[in-house]
């Protein structure tokens, strides 16, 4: 799998400085790549009836892999993909309101296309 797109997301949507360098954000699209792919597997492990606060906790434990000390960025990053804003309902909320199936179905069309197009 290709990290040019996503990398390229990542830097058109201001989540990298501008002056990082491009190895940098294909590592970074990489971290990120690695932690969707954790979120979905363990999103769809979840029964259809979890709570708020269960799929909150799913998309956090996801996010430590790589970004514990930044979650924000993990989060921005969530932002973006489902919502194409920089911040917004707690995920698990927003779970429950579109359903876990849309956000999973979002999160699995990053690899090929970020912008959510389509």
């Amino acid at each position: 799998m290709s990290s040019e797109p996503l990398a390229a997301f990542l830097y058109v949507r201001g989540l990298v400085a501008e002056d990082t360098p491009q190895d940098q954000i294909i590592q970074r699209s990489r971290q990120v790549q690695e932690c969707i792919n954790k979120l979905v597997c363990d999103l769809n492990d979840l029964a259809d009836d979890s709570t708020e606060e269960e799929i909150q906790g799913v998309v956090y434990e996801a996010g430590k892999i790589h970004f514990l000390q930044e979650l924000r960025f993990w989060f921005q990053v969530l932002y973006q993909i489902l919502m194409k804003q920089n911040d917004g309902p707690r995920i698990g909320q927003l779970a429950k309101i579109m359903t876990l199936d849309w956000i999973i179905h979002k999160l699995e069309t990053v690899p090929n296309n970020p912008w959510g197009y389509g």
